[in-house]
């Protein structure tokens, strides 16, 4: 009967894992509960930063650094936005997501979203991500009867920019009516 101690002491084990795991990713308000890097390193003096200091912990690539820009023409309009998210698979700079709230050259909100290499969604008359849009374009190869992993027209992509010259639809909210608006521009500048 040693198999149920056996079972026991792993599920504990995992049990442990999984606690250290999400107090390490701030699953709670409380602060995490397990030993960092830099709480060890305490008694060498090493300078190894501390979970207060806001810096970089050289794993989070999703926001955008200061000064990027971002900019969508579709149906002859320009929407200027600004990036929030930006992440570029370190294997192929096609495969991308980037998003952010921006606005019409009349000063109507958007939020644009794009996901490389060939998924991009202007949502207008809304700055938040997916909120209730006064109209949505849409750049998806499978709304022209291509497949769906056909990437956007002219996409170049690369060091933290993207360009396109995507065919756009206008789109309803369920996805289930659209109607073919042209080709339009897409350009993102990371910062």
């Amino acid at each position: 009967m040693t198999a149920r101690p056996t079972v026991l002491t792993a599920l504990t084990g995992s049990a442990a894992v999984l606690a250290l795991t999400l107090g390490a990713c701030g699953g709670g308000e409380d602060e995490p509960t397990a030993s960092t890097t830099a709480d060890a390193d305490l008694d060498t003096g090493a300078d190894t930063g501390s979970e207060d200091d806001g810096g970089d912990d050289g794993g989070d690539d999703t926001q955008a650094a200061d000064g990027g820009t971002g900019q969508v023409v579709v149906a002859g309009t320009t929407y200027s936005f600004t990036p929030t998210t930006c992440v570029f698979s370190p294997g192929d700079a096609q495969e991308f997501s980037i998003n952010g709230p921006g606005e019409a050259e009349d000063g109507t909100p958007v939020f644009v979203d794009a996901v490389g290499p060939n998924q991009l969604v202007v949502y207008v008359g809304t700055a938040e991500a997916f909120g209730e849009a006064d109209t949505i374009y849409e750049v998806n190869p499978m709304l022209g009867g291509g497949g769906p992993t056909e990437p956007m027209a002219g996409l170049e992509a690369g060091d933290g920019s993207v360009s396109a010259t995507p065919g756009f639809y206008r789109v309803d909210e369920s996805r289930t009516e659209f109607e073919d608006v042209g080709q339009g521009e897409l350009e993102v500048s990371c910062g």
